[in-house]
């Protein structure tokens, strides 16, 4: 959390300025360098930035994660997440809690119940991964029985690439010649 300080150095929105006099003679009487030198110091009293008595501070959105994973073992794992964020006059408050079940070495099933501001809902999905290759698919508001009546759905399908993704030890074993 933090605050944004605007209290000084705030610059009125239009400025003008013509530059007149300017002459070159060939005679030399008149320097270009001192005329020059006086347009310049003129521009920098115009665009200084001027002190003002509207300044204004603004206090930045606080926004907290907090999440914990817990693996009861190789094929079952839990998850927790917390999020809340302040939007403008309100407070945003989620709750997901998620369950992971490893069914083979490449498949991985998911279900989740999520409480977005007081609004629940329910997901399922899995995870396919046969190597460097992945793929998945996540539903959500599996609750809505009635789909004439939903007010939302949220369907996922994804495919990415793992690189240097380390071997699983039951790779590892047969690489080695061990069973």
């Amino acid at each position: 959390m933090g605050i944004e300080n605007n209290e000084f150095y705030t610059t009125e929105g239009e400025s003008e300025f013509v530059i007149d006099g300017l002459i070159q003679s060939s005679s030399g009487d008149d320097d270009l360098e001192d005329q020059l030198e006086e347009i310049l110091d003129s521009l920098t009293t115009t665009m200084e930035p001027i002190t003002t008595t509207g300044s204004y501070k603004t206090k930045l959105n606080s926004s907290v994660f907090l999440g914990v994973a817990y693996t009861l073992n190789k094929r079952h794992s839990f998850s927790l997440l917390f999020h809340t964020r302040k939007n403008l006059d309100s407070r945003l408050n989620v709750l997901n809690l998620g369950y992971q079940f490893q069914l083979v070495e490449s498949l991985e099933l998911i279900g989740s119940y999520q409480n977005f501001n007081g609004l629940s809902n329910l997901g399922t999905g899995f995870v396919w991964s046969p190597g460097a290759f992945q793929m998945h698919l996540i539903l959500d508001n599996i609750l809505a029985a009635d789909l004439f009546d939903t007010k939302n759905l949220f369907l996922q399908l994804g495919f990415s690439l793992q690189f240097g993704k380390k071997p699983t030890v039951k790779k590892t074993r047969k690489k080695n010649g061990l069973r």
